[in-house]
């Protein structure tokens, strides 16, 4: 069988067949764009991102915190910080690979940043922290890392 007998009756064109009675159209994305809501709502949304400017980039930031750095812990993270002298607080996170695969890992991540970008507020002078996974934080709902968290930026900020 050819290839110009098979499906004969099927229409040749790509353009989807016209339907029964008055088309409506889609929903229509009105009103403000994403810059414009964090703007409405006072800048709330814009202080709780996580940008390049946010985080900790060069290894040398990482030397300086390791070397001269103060540092708080318990079982599951170790914080080590410093005075800013960028004006913001910034966040470094370092995992080995002892804790768990990647999923673990990038899962606890996520979970380190945003803790920073819901409570780096709390500190009244910024700081630079490199937060160090600890291989029992593996087992941690989020829950359990926000708290163990919180309880260390409790620490440090004094509040």
């Amino acid at each position: 069988m050819f290839k110009a007998d098979v499906n004969q009756d099927r229409p040749q064109d790509h353009q989807p067949s016209p339907g029964k009675g008055t088309q409506t159209p889609g929903p229509v994305r009105q009103g403000k764009q994403p810059s414009d809501f964090s703007e409405s709502i006072g800048g709330v949304l814009s202080q709780h991102t996580y940008t390049k400017a946010d985080r900790l980039l060069k290894r040398a930031d990482y030397l300086r915190l390791t070397r001269t750095g103060r540092q708080i812990g318990n079982r599951y993270f170790i914080i080590r910080y410093n005075a800013s002298n960028t004006g913001r607080s910034k966040l470094g996170t370092t995992i080995t690979k002892k804790v768990g695969n990647a999923v673990v890992r990038n899962r606890l991540k996520r979970l380190m940043r945003e803790h920073f970008r819901h409570n780096r507020h709390r500190f009244d002078d910024p700081f630079d922290l490199m937060i160090i996974a600890r291989k029992p934080a593996a087992g941690l709902t989020s829950k359990q890392v926000f708290d163990s968290l919180d309880r260390l930026f409790t620490n440090i900020s004094g509040t």
